[in-house]
């Protein structure tokens, strides 16, 4: 999604570290069926459409560049790891956030 190419996916199910619930189909990547039944018709749209096409690969690269942010990725991580051990029971939210600001 940082290329200059159009992502093709069925409607993404699981969420990572990419947040890949925040991705719309159709305007993020283009959106095929679950069976694949409408692949074929998917690129010959898009192949009739490239304007359409290459705002799809404006918006899927705007997204990606909220994680270039070297700063930004080091916070969410110790964030994430600060809730893994939170729900785990092997850290209060309270130890956490005095061991951050000492």
């Amino acid at each position: 999604m940082s290329s200059n190419s159009v992502a093709i996916s069925t409607k993404l199910k699981y969420e990572t570290w990419f947040m890949e619930g925040k991705l719309i189909g159709n305007e993020h990547y283009l959106e095929i069926n679950d069976d694949f039944s409408n692949l074929l018709d998917v690129i010959e749209n898009a192949l009739l459409k490239p304007n359409e096409v290459k705002e799809i690969i404006k918006n899927a690269n705007e997204f990606v560049k909220e994680f270039l942010d070297d700063e930004l990725e080091e916070l969410i991580g110790i964030l994430v790891l600060a809730k893994y051990f939170y729900y785990s029971g092997q850290m209060k939210l309270d130890d956490f956030v005095i061991d951050l600001f000492k």
